[in-house]
């Protein structure tokens, strides 16, 4: 599974939830957990940037909210992210210098509130459950980095989603739609005949070419994406500007997108730049605002194709 750090500032003292830390790609860090066989992950860019933070978001089974000692701007922010996310589970960093009911009193309405405090040094056990997300029918693998290697042919590094990928496996590149099959497997630099959801995989395959590794962004079970849908809206009370063809910031797992929204006939018409699988929703945040400011904007749910 994957475990997402989410705070507005790393401390030195946070390394302990990591036994080695791996790659860093597109402004997310990745690191195999101290406690567990899980992957965590942390946005480096956060809060200058939110780019990370969605991604992360999109990618994780459950949190590790590290708010301030004082609750801040950035600490609310990370916690309206949590709620509008698919995150069910997780735990919050507590510092012996908080004020515990001031922090309930600020975030008693949100997820956050019910998650599990436990102290840095007390982070024994995380024991939580993968997201069951409506794509997960589908398997997914993120084409996070590729290279070609003399003899062996197109290899990708990327997060295997919603299911085991195993050698001999076919699989479609989207957003090509073209078909490739698993030539061989490796793990932390171990050949297996399978990777399971929520590891971090390299994965060498058969008929694909180096471009076919930069047009696209992941493996799919299915060849179905759509850059326009229609979908609900739940908007975040303390967001209050006007969506309407408004520059949104979203992620597909680990892709980034970029959506505008528009409102007909009493229907709201997404625009993604990318073609992507209907998933069951997305978060929504305005990269146009700055830091200190709620980016938060909300979620799309209830997508359908149009």
């Amino acid at each position: 599974m994957i475990g997402a750090l989410l705070t507005g500032k790393y401390e030195q003292g946070m390394d302990i939830l990591f036994r080695k830390k791996l790659d860093k790609i597109n402004n997310v860090q990745i690191g195999l957990s101290a406690i567990n066989d899980d992957l965590i992950v942390y946005a480096t860019d956060y809060p200058d940037s939110i780019k990370g933070l969605i991604k992360t978001l999109s990618i994780c089974d459950y949190v590790i909210y590290a708010p301030s000692v004082e609750i801040n701007a950035i600490d609310a922010e990370l916690a309206l992210a949590i709620e509008f996310s698919e995150v069910k589970e997780g735990v919050m960093l507590i510092d012996e210098a908080m004020d515990i009911q001031k922090v309930e009193r600020l975030l008693g309405d949100l997820k956050v509130s019910k998650l599990k405090r436990v102290g840095l040094s007390g982070v024994k056990e995380l024991n939580f459950q993968p997201i069951e997300r409506a794509n997960g029918k589908n398997r997914y693998v993120s084409i996070d980095k590729y290279f070609l290697v003399r003899g062996i042919g197109s290899v990708l590094i990327g997060f295997v989603f919603g299911g085991a990928v195993n050698k001999n496996d076919k699989l479609f590149l989207l957003p090509s739609g073209k078909q490739v099959t698993i030539k061989s497997i490796q793990v932390m630099d171990e050949d297996r005949k399978e990777a399971l959801a929520g590891e971090h995989v390299g994965l060498a395959l058969n008929n694909a070419t180096e471009k076919d590794m930069e047009d696209n962004y992941c493996l799919s079970d299915s060849k179905d994406i759509f850059d326009k849908f229609t979908a609900d809206i739940e908007m975040c009370k303390f967001y209050n500007r006007d969506i309407n063809n408004l520059d949104l910031a979203s992620a597909f797992y680990d892709k980034e997108l970029n959506l505008k929204i528009e409102t007909k006939n009493m229907r709201n018409i997404c625009s993604s730049n990318e073609k992507i699988p209907l998933t069951d929703s997305l978060l929504l945040m305005d990269p146009s605002l700055g830091k200190g400011k709620n980016r938060v904007v909300g979620k799309l749910y209830n997508l359908k194709q149009m």
